[in-house]
């Protein structure tokens, strides 16, 4: 019996030694095949006998637009809802968490890839907390269980961001391209103005999502996360800051494009 188990034993390490194997190959060959997929699109197309005429006329007139590109100014505003991060707000109801904002902002694009705007967003934030701070009332809990009260308080945004057009870098520039994407990171202040007031560094990151309308208006689509202190609600914790998830919708007008 013994001598049956260990059989088995080693057929079974073989087999398995096998499909080792053999997924080695395949996963091999198909990177082999992806290396060679990019190389193939990469390297442009050229039929036996004739010119890259074509190629060439194409790469002249991006050449030529990135030359006659401009640096130009531009402003934005948008409106949409918000989500604070707080260390009671995970127990609230979803719907409860979300409250409403707006952000006005220019800057200035300096080259077909790099960009930086000034802005400011207004916000009211919903949260949830122990110690009364923010408190829309304390005769009574909002999450009793918790003995949490509910929160509601008016902060401002003060940021700079460094905009990188990826479209551009990525695919060339083209001034007529519809969608543009051009993730940011910034700086800034946050302030809360109602009662007790607080100030906060903040941090920013986030997607522009940029849809052309005509050659001076682009609708867009602005997703920012901003880092903040972890007191900034009144409520310190053990975690290493808190956040406001902003996503707005709103319009860009440009001057000199």
């Amino acid at each position: 019996m013994k001598a049956m188990k260990m059989k088995e034993s080693q057929k079974r390490t073989e087999r398995g030694g096998v499909i080792r194997g053999l997924t080695s190959v395949v996963i091999c060959g198909l990177f082999l095949l992806s290396i060679n997929s990019v190389q193939a699109q990469s390297q442009p197309q050229q039929r036996a006998g004739y010119p890259q005429q074509g190629n060439s006329q194409q790469q002249q007139r991006q050449q030529q637009q990135q030359d006659e590109f401009q640096p130009y100014w531009f402003a934005g505003a948008g409106v949409g809802p918000r989500v604070y991060f707080g260390d009671h707000n995970r127990r609230m109801e979803v719907s409860d968490r979300f409250s409403f904002g707006g952000d006005l902002f220019f800057g200035r694009q300096w080259s077909p890839v790099i960009g930086s705007r000034l802005g400011y967003s207004f916000q009211s934030i919903n949260g949830a907390t122990q110690n009364g701070s923010f408190a829309t009332s304390t005769s009574s809990y909002y999450i009793p269980v918790h003995r949490l009260y509910k929160q509601e308080y008016n902060v401002g945004n003060l940021y700079a961001d460094l905009l990188v057009d990826a479209s551009n870098w990525w695919g060339g520039y083209r001034p007529d391209r519809f969608y543009s994407f051009v993730p940011f990171t910034g700086v800034g202040f946050a302030h809360a103005y109602d009662e007790p007031k607080t100030t906060s560094w903040s941090l920013s990151i986030g997607i522009l999502n940029r849809f052309r309308l005509s050659n001076n208006f682009d609708l867009v689509l602005d997703a920012r996360g901003a880092l903040v202190s972890d007191k900034f609600d009144h409520e310190p914790g053990e975690r290493k800051g808190e956040g406001i998830l902003s996503i707005n919708l709103g319009i860009i007008c440009s001057f000199g494009k």
